[in-house]
C-alpha cells in the first residue's frame, strides 16, 4: 500500500524553503524600501544606492518569478500547457538573474575603487569618475543582458 503522505525529511525541506523566500521576500523588499525612500526625499541617488535598489528588485523578481513558476507548474500539470509556462518562467529567471549577477559586479568594482588606496594610473583615473561611469555600465550590462 502506497502512501502520499509526506515524509517528515520532505516537510523540513519544504519548510526550509519557504522560510528562505519569506526572509528573501522581506529582506530585498525592505532594501528597496529604504532606498527608494532615501531617493524620493533627496531626488538624487547615489550610485551605491542604484546599484542595491538594483540588486534587491532583481532578486525579488527572481524570487517571485520561481514561486509563481512553481504554483503554475503544480496548478497546470498537463504537458503541453505546463511546458511552455515553464520555460516562459525559465527565461524570466535567467534574466534577473543575469542582472543580478552585473548589479553585484558593478558594486564589487565601485568598493574597490572607493576603497582601494594606492597609486595606478588606472585607478586615480577611475576613482573621480567612477559615480558618472556605474550607471552608463550597468545599463550596458542589462543591454547586453537582453
Amino acid at each position: 500500500m502506497a502512501s502520499n503522505s509526506p515524509s517528515p525529511l520532505d516537510i523540513l525541506i519544504w519548510t526550509i524553503i519557504v522560510i528562505e523566500y519569506i526572509v528573501s521576500f522581506l529582506g530585498n523588499g525592505f532594501i528597496m524600501v529604504v532606498h527608494g525612500h532615501q531617493w524620493l526625499q533627496k531626488r538624487k541617488m547615489l550610485p551605491y544606492g542604484f546599484l542595491l535598489i538594483s540588486l534587491s528588485t532583481s532578486r525579488y523578481m527572481m524570487h517571485l518569478q520561481s514561486s509563481l513558476n512553481y504554483i503554475l507548474h503544480i496548478a497546470f500539470s498537463e504537458p503541453c500547457i505546463g511546458f511552455s509556462i515553464t520555460k516562459i518562467g525559465d527565461v524570466n529567471w535567467i534574466f534577473f538573474n543575469m542582472i543580478s549577477v552585473w548589479a553585484d559586479t558593478w558594486l564589487s568594482v565601485l568598493y574597490c575603487v572607493k576603497v582601494t588606496n594606492f597609486a595606478n594610473c588606472l585607478f586615480l583615473w577611475l576613482k573621480p569618475r567612477i559615480n558618472n561611469l556605474i550607471p552608463r555600465l550597468f545599463g550596458m550590462s542589462i543591454v547586453i543582458s537582453s
